[in-house]
């Protein structure tokens, strides 16, 4: 008489794309962001406008070109970066608060 092992295979659940919790190793939101790019991002956009308040002054002393167009092109930016990190908050506040 033979016997047969059987073997259980284990597999891992498969991950939600959407996180709805908000714990330091999950999503910070349904956008999938990590805590840690949100607090980069957060970094840049405070730094940014240092980098365009200096090239607009240097360009206007040494004759740089593109002075305006650097100025407006970084605002842009900032303000769009913003406009995400709002999202991102909202986004994660609502997750958090879902339970109460």
């Amino acid at each position: 008489m033979t016997t047969k092992k059987t073997t259980k295979k284990t597999s891992k659940p498969k991950q939600k794309l959407y996180k709805t919790t908000l714990t330091k190793k999950t999503s910070i939101s349904i956008f999938n962001i990590r805590n840690k790019t949100y607090d980069i991002i957060k970094k840049v956009v405070a730094i940014l406008p240092l980098f365009t308040a200096l090239y607009v002054a240097l360009a206007q002393i040494w004759g740089w070109g593109f002075g305006k167009e650097v100025d407006a092109t970084i605002t842009a930016i900032v303000a769009f970066l913003n406009g995400l990190l709002g999202v991102f908050m909202l986004a994660s506040s609502n997750a958090y608060h879902k339970g109460d």
